[in-house]
Order: C-alpha cells, then sequence, then structure tokens
C-alpha cells in the first residue's frame, strides 16, 4: 500500500482522521487510473469503427485531413455518453477485485474501515463522472450532433471540391463527367471540358477556357466563357455552337438539403421537454422527444447505482479463497440487465407517457436494494447457507 505511515508533528493531529484520509485518496486513485484507461481503450475501439463511415465522406468529397479530424470531435461526445458509463463500472470492480485479490479489503476491514468507508471515494468519483455524463448528455453531445450535421451539409454542397477537382475527371451524376485543368480561389476555373450523355441519344460536350462557379437564388451556377459546344443531332450528325458566355445549371448535382427539423440527439433539454415544433413530424415525434429529455436526466444516476451494484457483490457475503471473478461478471451482468431495462422503459414511455416517471424509479428502487444488502437489512446473494455469516468488522480476521 505504498510507504509506510507516519504522523506527522503538530497540534491538533489526529492520527486516524489523516489515515482515514489517506486510504480514501488510495482508493480514489486506484480506481481512477483504470477508469482512465477503459476510457481511451473503449473510445479508440467504437471511434475506429465509426470513424470510417466518415472517413468514406471526406474521402469521396475530396476533404482534407482537418475536415476529418473535425468531424472525428464533433461525434466523439455521443459516444462517450455511453463509454463512460461503462468503463467507469469496469473500473470499480476492476479495483474492489483486485483489492480482494491483494487482501487489501481484509486489512481495510481489520482496521476498522467499514463497507461504506471503502465505497465513499468511489462515490466521489462517481459524482464527477456523472457531472461528466450530464454535462455530455445536456450539452456536448447536441452542440457536436448539430456542428457535425452542419458541416457534412457544407461538405455535400461544396461543388468546387466534388466537381471542379483540379486535373481529374469526375463524375458527380450518372452520364455526366466533368474536368477542369486548374482551380484557383474564388471559384475560378481554367480548361473547362463538360460531357453530358445523360440524354444517350443527343449527348453534349461543353469546353470553354475558363469559367467561375457562383450561387444565385435559384441555385449555383457555372459561367464558363470562351468556349464551345459540340451537339450530336439526329442521324449521328455533330452540331457546333461557339459562345463567349454560356450559363450551366449544377442545381442538380447538390446534395440533399439540410432537414428543418432537428433529431432528438440535436437538441438540447428545453427543446426536448417543451418541443415546440409545428410539423407533421415533429408533432409525431414530441412523446420521443420528452422521454428523451428525461433520459438524459436519468443517467447521471447511474455511476452511483453501479457503486452500490460493486458493493453489494464485492463486499458482502461470505468470504470466499477461490477469488471473487464470477461475482465480478455476475454484477456487471446485473448493471447491463439494469440499464437495459432503464433504455427500454424510455422507449416505452415515448408512447406512453405515464411511464416517464419510472425512468428514475428504475435506479432508484435498485439502488435501495443493493444499500439494503451492504447494510444487512437483506441477506446478501453470496452468504453460506451452512453457517451464519460473519459480522462485517470479522471479515477482515477471517480473511487473514
Amino acid at each position: 500500500m505504498g510507504q509506510p505511515f507516519r504522523a506527522p508533528s503538530g497540534r491538533g493531529f489526529c492520527p486516524r482522521m489523516n489515515f482515514g484520509r489517506q486510504i480514501s485518496r488510495y482508493i480514489f486513485r486506484q480506481a481512477l487510473l483504470p477508469f482512465a484507461g477503459c476510457v481511451a481503450a473503449f473510445t479508440a475501439i467504437v471511434w475506429l469503427s465509426q470513424s470510417l463511415r466518415l472517413l468514406d465522406l471526406v474521402i469521396n468529397q475530396g476533404q482534407s485531413a482537418g475536415t476529418f479530424a473535425y468531424l472525428s470531435l464533433m461525434v466523439l461526445p455521443s459516444l462517450l455518453i455511453h463509454i463512460v458509463p461503462a468503463a467507469f463500472l469496469c473500473a470499480v470492480l476492476f479495483t474492489l477485485n483486485r483489492f480482494h485479490q491483494d487482501s487489501e479489503t481484509a486489512v481495510m476491514s481489520a482496521a476498522g474501515m467499514g463497507r461504506w468507508t471503502i465505497l465513499k471515494p468511489l462515490m466521489a468519483l462517481g459524482l464527477l463522472v456523472a457531472g461528466l455524463v450530464a454535462l455530455l448528455n445536456l450539452w456536448l453531445m447536441p452542440l457536436g450532433m448539430r456542428e457535425m450535421k452542419q458541416q457534412v451539409f457544407e461538405i455535400r454542397s461544396d461543388l468546387a471540391a466534388t466537381v471542379f477537382r483540379e486535373g481529374a475527371f469526375t463524375t458527380p451524376a450518372e452520364g455526366l463527367t466533368v474536368f477542369v485543368r486548374e482551380r484557383t480561389s474564388g471559384g475560378a476555373v481554367s480548361g473547362i471540358l463538360v460531357h453530358d450523355n445523360r440524354d444517350g441519344k443527343h449527348p453534349v460536350t461543353y469546353m470553354a477556357e475558363r469559367g467561375l462557379l457562383t450561387r444565385s437564388d435559384e441555385g449555383p451556377r457555372l459561367v464558363m466563357e470562351e468556349g464551345v459546344i459540340q451537339r450530336v443531332e439526329a442521324h449521328g450528325r455533330l452540331a457546333t455552337l461557339d459562345f463567349t458566355r454560356y450559363v450551366f445549371d449544377l442545381t442538380p448535382f447538390m446534395g440533399s438539403q439540410r432537414q428543418a427539423v432537428r433529431e432528438a440527439n440535436e437538441r438540447y433539454l428545453p427543446e426536448l421537454l417543451d418541443p415546440q415544433g409545428t410539423t407533421d413530424r415533429e408533432i409525431k415525434r414530441r412523446g420521443n422527444y420528452v422521454a428523451e429529455g428525461h433520459n438524459r436526466l436519468a443517467q447521471p444516476l447511474y455511476p452511483f447505482l453501479f457503486v452500490l451494484f460493486a458493493g453489494a457483490f464485492l463486499l458482502t457475503g461470505t468470504f470466499s479463497r477461490r477469488g471473487y471473478a464470477w461475482r465480478v461478471v455476475a454484477a456487471g451482468a446485473v448493471a447491463l440487465v439494469v440499464r437495459l431495462m432503464g433504455v427500454g422503459i424510455a422507449s416505452m414511455a415515448a408512447s406512453s407517457p405515464a411511464l416517464i416517471f419510472f425512468i428514475y424509479l428504475i435506479p432508484v428502487i435498485f439502488g435501495g436494494i443493493a444499500v439494503a444488502i451492504i447494510q444487512g437489512w437483506l441477506p446478501s446473494p453470496f452468504d453460506d447457507w451452512r453457517k451464519p455469516a460473519p459480522p462485517e468488522g470479522a471479515a477482515g480476521e477471517q480473511a487473514a
């Protein structure tokens, strides 16, 4: 457990209080490090799978690595709201199990530390995790999703990057091929070739010395100057037309317009609890928005519930010399089932508002059961029924 404890000199010193603070800080650090490691590992795995879609979009639209990094950063909060609670549960179970393996739990019990004394620093870490979950749910996730949707819309609408790639043939639509020799800032291009074969019987080829990409109220336009139009007429006859200035409509090649209706993951809490939309889709989904808002408010309760589950499964019951691996698995399985129950209730509350109360009630009920087990008001599922369980203070002696 590190360096031996040495009592400092001075008036007002309480050895027992100082020892308790050192132990609390030690337990806090021992849980914090695995938590940070789990968050980093889980985030890397999930982000790698999710970033492939963004990478495909960035490559196909001719965007830079900086754009890919920005989009990845914006989508990160929506991943962390699931990763952070799961990583915290794994860290707490790992910490308490390691304490058992190293006989540190027995030493703490022999020193007069009760179960709540051991769980107190874990609850303090749970408070920080709950605050992080609330920050992600209430601000960072909707902010990131809004920014990402806006950026994706702008990328898909950036015709200069998708259609006019310098020195490359592009196909923005089936039957249409575009080539530009050089592109400069401000939308100016030179050496333009546009082959329109969408009407297979009468293909048209546009060639121009230079051009300019502009926007109007009707949509984007390519203004070509000093060029020629070649069109295949009936019976294969080639018609040629020289022009000084020709406007080519690019509206059909724009990406789909941005949706005016915001999805639930793009809305802040006031927009979820009191949706003001007037479209048919928003009216139909009002129940979903309200249920999602209450689900976000209830999610910070689960880090505390996970600490209580860990205490009920690993700090109670008869001492076992065979280890606590199966208790760790059982605690993780129960926590997963309870969390899925909360998700299921939130989903059902979208159509049955009376169930919204149960979104908060589920973590409270199961948290109360875990507290009762830790306190000894309810029997532990790991008690040896062949003989009475030893009192809490005797756990360390039995372990020794």
